[in-house]
Formats: C-alpha cells, sequence, structure tokens
C-alpha cells in the first residue's frame, strides 16, 4: 500500500511535504485527437492553396521578366555585333511562336551554329505574340546601329504580356 501512494504522489523539494496527483507525470498518454488532426489537415491545405496560386503568380511574372531581358539584351548585342563589325544585321521574329533568329551572327555559346532564340522552352515559357518591324516581322540594324523601321515585340506568358518596343531613329531599346 505505501509504493502504491508513492506512487501516485511526488515530494515538494522545498517544503519536503507529500502533495497528490492525478497520477505520475509519464504514464499520461499524448496525443491527438480526430478532431484535432483534420483541423490541422484544412489549415495546412489552406494555407498551400493560397501559397500555391501565389508562387504560381510569381513563376509566370518571373517567366515573362526573363524572356523580356533576353530580348532587349539580344536586340542590343545584335546592334553592337553591326557597329562593331561594319555591316548590317538583322533580327527575324516568328510571331505565333517562342522563336526569333539573327542570321549571319554566330551563337555566343557555340560558335559553329547560327544564334537562334526559343523563347517557349525553359526558362521562359513565353509566346511571341506579334512582332511589327515597319511592314514585316524583321529588324534590320545598319552599321551605325540605326534600325531600318520602328519595332513593337510582344510576348506574353500566361495571362501576362509585356511590349518591347525599339525606336527607330536613336535604336533605343525600351519595354512598356
Amino acid at each position: 500500500m505505501v509504493a502504491a501512494v508513492r506512487r501516485w504522489t511526488h515530494v515538494q523539494r522545498t517544503t519536503g511535504t507529500t502533495v497528490a496527483t492525478n497520477g505520475p507525470r509519464w504514464s499520461r498518454p499524448v496525443a491527438f485527437t480526430l478532431i484535432e488532426v483534420v483541423l490541422l489537415v484544412i489549415i495546412v491545405a489552406t494555407i498551400m492553396v493560397i501559397g500555391l496560386g501565389a508562387y504560381s503568380g510569381s513563376i509566370i511574372h518571373q517567366g515573362l521578366q526573363a524572356a523580356v531581358d533576353r530580348v532587349c539584351l539580344d536586340l542590343a548585342l545584335v546592334r553592337q555585333h553591326a557597329v562593331t563589325t561594319g555591316t548590317s544585321q538583322s533580327v527575324q521574329f516568328a510571331p505565333g511562336t517562342g522563336g526569333y533568329s539573327m542570321p549571319g551572327m554566330p551563337d555566343p555559346d557555340r560558335a559553329s551554329r547560327a544564334y537562334s532564340v526559343d523563347l517557349s522552352r525553359d526558362p521562359y515559357g513565353a509566346l511571341i505574340v506579334s512582332a511589327v518591324c515597319g511592314t514585316d516581322s524583321e529588324i534590320i540594324f545598319d552599321r551605325y546601329g540605326v534600325p531600318d523601321s520602328r519595332g513593337r515585340i510582344v510576348l506574353e506568358v500566361g495571362d501576362r504580356r509585356e511590349t518591347v518596343r525599339i525606336d527607330e531613329v536613336s535604336g533605343l531599346i525600351r519595354v512598356e
């Protein structure tokens, strides 16, 4: 009987008195009820749905921004190449696809290949909706870096669009 009493009590160290408890601390089972687990799953699922929407929008925005930056940098590269070599250099866009090419200009990564870009592939996932450069979809920079006409290239990723414009007098490239 004394052992049973000891099992259900503990001694306060400061006063040395015995205090009764509901049971030993080590014997209480620790678990979640079914309602707690269901609520936790619902909360986590709600947070994931909200986070997934924000993440998806961020991926679309980043893909479009990367595609626009790529087009702007490639246009500047072609313009500089025309000035450096002293020859005309063109960029041919393929509206309805994600592709454009620069005939006569070597690929910076593989010099044995012609330089072409496919924006529909990762990491861009972009589509060239339209490319209007004067009367066609080709812009030609002369040996002074001046384009033959003004240009407007519209890129799309998901439901978002950006427009790259080329000024016909200065050759300045800007994003709208």
